[in-house]
């Protein structure tokens, strides 16, 4: 840069030389400027478009995983009348629907029970969190001797209301 300034004042003249310098280094420093600008711009529409591609594909995979979801659910579906119409076919229609029927409520079982533990869980923690160790146990303790009572209850308003059919069958 030095030795292109040199040879210009020489070439041009020394003023001449000197204003010829002043203003490429201007115009070179104006366009970095200029480009760095553009280029921060440029990087800006970049993130916001990256942004807006990294939302767009989630919601693909959120879409496919519900589509896959349903999918799984009909296939299922489809798997279970298959196996009802195997065990209809295999052990006589009331046996086959029998024994379909009691596989099916124990799974049911199965799924309410590890929901109702992962239900319970929660239930725990956020107690244990807020109420502190010792507290907590009691506090779930008592739910859950207020929930036992509750279902005992229940049951025996089931057998008092079988009990009276029975008797009003039975005359």
């Amino acid at each position: 840069e030095n030795l292109q300034m040199q040879m210009r004042k020489w070439a041009e003249g020394n003023d001449a030389g000197l204003k010829h310098t002043c203003f490429l280094n201007w115009k070179h420093l104006t366009q970095d400027g200029l480009n760095a600008k553009d280029s921060n711009h440029q990087r800006s529409e970049v993130e916001r478009l990256e942004k807006m591609l990294g939302d767009q594909g989630k919601a693909h995979k959120d879409l496919q995983q519900l589509q896959m979801s349903e999918q799984e659910k009909k296939k299922r579906e489809a798997e279970v009348v298959v196996a009802t119409i195997l065990k209809k076919w295999e052990m006589g229609a009331k046996q086959g629907l029998l024994k379909e029927v009691v596989q099916l409520w124990g799974k049911h079982t199965v799924e309410t029970k590890k929901s109702g533990r992962k239900r319970q869980a929660v239930h725990d923690a956020l107690l244990k969190s807020f109420e502190g160790d010792k507290r907590a146990a009691k506090h779930i303790s008592f739910l859950n001797w207020k929930e036992l009572a509750k279902s005992e209850k229940h049951v025996r308003e089931l057998e008092k209301a079988q009990g009276v059919e029975e008797k009003e069958r039975s005359r």
